[in-house]
């Protein structure tokens, strides 16, 4: 007995050890030493470990966040673990990493993902106000994602932020949420709408300080072509470029003029009516005066020749063929740059794309504009999303002056909903103004969401409508199943216009009837259609399998001609029945052609009793059984 207690005390002692050599070698570990073991260890040790047995591993985990001499590595592996197996007794330590740049990420998504944890809302709630403002965003997107009705209040006061980033944030978590109390935060939010507002460099600054990738933001220099307002030549924007038939630069130019940029792919073309395709050079030169004080990384894509110097110095330097390459300098803001960029066209495709990574001033107002006015589409998708309170009126008013395309798609369906009258008037209003964006989604939208009467409207006016409105009223059709709308698609299959035609087919294949088959199989007589091939396939008719094999098998009395045009559908559709014409066509004594036709059918769709009909033309040495 005593040697069993030894040899148990023993096996304990010894796990002991081998768990703390675990902790010890998980506190120093960074990342990429000896194959990452320390975390694989833990990673097994949790796997085998039972549910309820989690205690003391959740304990170590905690230790390692608490300690000063653990590595970052480890503390971010430790939340990592955290998230999956954490109880309410390491919420307070994991919230004291929601302001850490470093790590507010894993703390924040360990406390989003306990969604049943009161310990973890209230933690993300309190930590709201402390943190700044580039790590707030996510904890917003944490609330929002918990759903928790109790945040709205706390969440509420940023949707009238100054900062659009966090007004986005905020609006879009109290979409999340939804609710009478969140609908009512949203409608009250008092939002940055004016794109021209002073504080956009300030916003732009901040969003690119923005820290936790949780947010909505991915900010990124764009690759551009070198040019726009940062360069000047003869006091304009722009380059001075200069297009000399033949391979000097020397002398008057042949064509003049100023350029964007030197940005040009002429393929095997020519740069002006005056400059031959190929034998010609083109030098462009301009002052290039930097936005800010950085290393700006540019790059060059030329066929042929290129060389590109800037203050005398060449960066890239190949004239004798071409060349691609990426090459750095330091530019300090404020300091022009004499820059000159050559090159040379020998044959074949032309040209030359020089670019670097600084936006154009064009673009950086685009997305200035963007960004100021990211909140407001928030709002009123976040209205939408939080739908208690929404009413017929505000449901209009979004549909009318909503931000973008998809709120006022939305807002659109919420008001045939809410009032089917209003909104059918303001359907046809706006459908009067073929110019809108909208139009054909919203034509689509309202074929889905319509009852009946707006249908029945719609489909009134698909004669005469624009081609475009009969292709999706079409699609509408043909997607919904509306079988009741075939006369009306009928007399499109008189469209001179190829994609209607086109459509109007492929719809009848999906909801004709018996009047269709008879319009389709004329056209498909008249000449080989894919389209129209495919809809007689796809007719769910009797009647039309009926009639194939009357007219194939003879019967009907039909000519040659047109008993080999039905073979191709019949064979497609291939109804009971069909196999017995088969060996019809391929009897001794029909006609060559026929007999042709009959084989290609057989060994298209052709069942074994086919099979034995051929074999039996082989044994018999018909004339034709190499056939």
């Amino acid at each position: 007995m005593k040697l069993v207690v030894y040899s148990l005390l023993s096996i304990g002692i010894l796990a002991a050890e081998v768990c703390a050599d675990i902790w010890t070698d998980l506190a120093q570990y960074k990342m990429g030493d000896n194959a990452d073991a320390a975390p694989a260890a833990v990673h097994d040790l949790i796997l085998s470990t039972a549910p309820d047995q989690m205690g003391p591993i959740e304990d170590q985990l905690i230790g390692i966040l608490k300690s000063p001499s653990t590595t970052h590595e480890a503390k971010q592996y430790a939340l990592r673990m955290l998230d999956r197996i954490g109880s309410d007794n390491s919420v307070p330590v994991v919230a004291t990493f929601l302001n850490d740049d470093k790590l507010a990420l894993f703390a924040r998504r360990s406390l989003e993902n306990r969604a049943t944890s009161e310990a973890a809302g209230q933690a993300l709630l309190v930590a709201l106000p402390q943190v700044e403002d580039t790590l707030k965003i996510g904890i917003l997107g944490s609330l929002g994602d918990r759903g928790d009705p109790a945040a709205v209040a706390a969440i509420a006061p940023y949707a009238s932020s100054d900062n659009p980033a966090l007004a986005q944030a905020a609006l879009f978590a109290l979409g999340e949420i939804g609710g009478a109390d969140a609908h009512a935060a949203l409608m009250q939010a008092s939002i940055t709408r004016d794109i021209n507002d002073p504080r956009a460099n300030a916003i732009l600054a901040e969003a690119k300080q923005i820290k936790d990738p949780g947010t909505f933001y991915g900010l990124s220099r764009s690759i551009e072509p070198v040019g726009g307002s940062y360069v000047q030549a003869d006091g304009k924007d722009g380059w001075k470029g200069e297009y000399f038939n033949g391979r000097d630069f020397s002398g008057m130019p042949t064509v003049l003029r100023q350029d964007n940029a030197p940005y040009f792919n002429w393929k095997q073309g020519s740069p002006a009516p005056e400059i031959g395709k190929n034998g010609f050079v083109v030098r462009w030169t301009g002052t290039l005066t930097p936005p800010e004080s950085r290393a700006y990384t540019f790059h060059i894509d030329s066929d042929d020749g290129v060389q590109v110097n800037i203050n005398g110095e060449a960066i890239f330097d190949n004239l004798n063929g071409g060349y691609k390459g990426t090459t750095s300098k330091e530019l300090e803001t404020g300091v022009g740059y004499q820059v000159e960029v050559k090159f040379i066209e020998g044959g074949g495709d032309a040209r030359c794309l020089f670019t670097w990574d600084c936006a154009s001033p064009e673009t950086i107002a685009a997305g200035r504009a963007k960004i100021l006015h990211a909140p407001v589409a928030e709002q009123q998708r976040a209205v939408l999303t939080a739908n208690s309170g929404v009413d017929a009126k505000i449901a209009e008013q979004l549909f009318v002056n909503g931000s973008n395309l998809s709120i006022r798609l939305n807002a659109f369906c919420q008001w045939m909903k809410l009032d089917p009258v209003a909104a059918t008037a303001g359907l046809s209003k706006t459908l009067t103004n073929e110019s809108d964006p909208i139009r054909q989604s919203l034509l689509r939208a309202a074929m889905e969401v319509g009852d009946a009467t707006v249908r029945d409207d719609l489909v009134a006016q698909l004669s005469s409508a624009p081609a475009a409105d009969q292709l999706t009223i079409l699609g509408a059709i043909s997607g919904l199943s509306l079988t009741q709308y075939e006369s009306a698609v009928l007399p499109l299959l008189a469209s001179t216009e190829p994609a209607v035609f086109d459509q109007a087919v492929y719809t009848l294949g999906s909801i004709g009837a018996e009047a269709s088959f008879k319009p389709l199989y004329l056209a498909f007589q008249q000449g080989e259609n894919p389209a129209i091939t495919f809809a007689i396939t796809q007719l769910e008719l009797p009647a039309v399998d009926e009639h194939l094999i009357y007219l194939v098998s003879g019967r009907s009395g039909a000519d040659l001609n047109s008993r080999l045009t039905a073979v191709t559908p019949l064979v497609l559709r291939n109804p009971a029945g069909a196999s017995a014409v088969y060996d019809s066509l391929v009897a001794t004594g029909q006609p060559e052609e026929l007999r042709k036709a009959g084989f290609k059918a057989i060994e298209a769709a052709g069942d074994v009793g086919n099979c034995k009909t051929l074999s039996q033309l082989i044994i018999e040495n018909d004339s034709m059984k190499r056939q």
